[in-house]
């Protein structure tokens, strides 16, 4: 009688199956990688356009509840179309609104870019009393904030004081153009004595109620009129206003020497 076969090294202790094949799970894994592999691969090549691959990693990071940071790239895109004075403007004027919210973020102050240039206008009621020209000792922080990045640019400053439409009848102040030349001369001279800007860069002007920026006709917009604006100006606007030929005085004009007086009858040659 043959021997009894012992088949027991084919089955694992479980009983469940042969442990000689348990390399076909591992095989058949790496298989089905390689494969998903060569698919990311082909999706990668010339076939798809960049356009399209952005669309889809944009897709599946929305999809994920994931933001995607905007690379080097992408910032340049997006500022490309902006001259080098705009992108100086804007990063200015990122400055000023981040050191006044550091100093004081409650300030009535505006920040807009303009055809003068960047201008932060300063309402009335947080850097001045009813009907004074003198800086409230509470705004210089804020003023100080506000031009503190000013001293990286070197274009001119214009202060350009400004009204609402009520009348203004004091000894001092005999009109709002006054009132309004005073304002701007104040903060002038505060940039200069305090905020150490050179006085060759920095001038004053006054427009009384002339260029209103709302309705005078509201309490809200005549608060909004009552205002100082510091403006940064564009190179062609880094002239005073009325700036044109040097004003010098001119020579006087040549005369002709008078005629010398002789006694007796005239000389008709002469």
């Amino acid at each position: 009688m043959a021997p009894r076969e012992n088949k027991e090294w084919l089955y694992d202790r479980d009983g469940e199956g042969s442990s000689r094949e348990r390399w076909l799970v591992t095989y058949a894994d790496l298989i089905t990688l390689l494969l998903v592999f060569f698919i990311v691969m082909y999706a990668l090549s010339s076939r798809i356009s960049g356009e399209k691959f952005d669309q889809l990693a944009s897709s599946l990071a929305t999809s994920m509840k994931k933001t995607r940071v905007p690379k080097p790239s992408d910032r340049t895109a997006f500022s490309k179309d902006l001259s080098k004075e705009q992108r100086q403007f804007k990063a200015t004027a990122d400055a000023v609104v981040e050191s006044l919210v550091k100093t004081d973020p409650k300030s009535d102050v505006k920040i807009d870019i303009d055809e003068r240039g960047l201008v932060v206008s300063l309402i009335d009621t947080s850097f001045f009393d009813a009907g004074s020209a003198v800086l409230k000792p509470s705004a210089y922080k804020t003023l100080l904030a506000v031009t503190k990045p000013f001293h990286k640019l070197k274009n001119d400053l214009r202060i350009e004081g400004h009204s609402d439409s009520s009348p203004v009848h004091s000894v001092k102040f005999p009109s709002n153009w006054e009132l309004s030349t005073s304002r701007a001369t104040s903060v002038v001279r505060f940039l200069i004595d305090t905020g150490h800007f050179s006085s060759t860069r920095i001038h004053a002007a006054g427009f009384a109620d002339n260029k209103p920026v709302a309705s005078n006709g509201t309490a809200e917009g005549r608060k909004r009129n009552r205002r100082v604006e510091i403006i940064v100006l564009k190179p062609q606007e880094d002239q005073p206003l009325g700036a044109g030929l040097p004003m010098q005085p001119s020579a006087a004009p040549a005369t002709a020497a008078p005629a010398p007086h002789h006694k007796g009858f005239p000389n008709p040659f002469q």
